[in-house]
């Protein structure tokens, strides 16, 4: 009796598994949109303006550094 109910089962889900699944990928694809996961070009775009932040902050920290030195030198005269 067992294995005719499991024969019957295994049946079933292996006929509904092909809908189920495209069901699944449908559910992956709609949560991915809704939380907008980046894509390649995302990433390379974010990586471009952590370079040019990166260019600005050192640009910026040398012209610090300059302003301190005169600061230093004027307090000295």
């Amino acid at each position: 009796m067992g294995t005719t109910r499991d024969l019957f089962t295994s049946t079933l889900v292996d006929s509904a598994l092909p809908y189920l699944e495209r069901a699944l990928e449908d559910v992956i694809y709609e949560v991915l949109d809704r939380r907008r996961v980046p894509t390649r070009t995302d990433l390379d775009e974010l990586r471009k303006r952590q370079a040019q932040l990166e260019s600005t902050v050192g640009i910026l920290r040398k012209r610090v550094a300059e302003l301190e030195a005169r600061i230093e030198a004027n307090e000295e005269d």
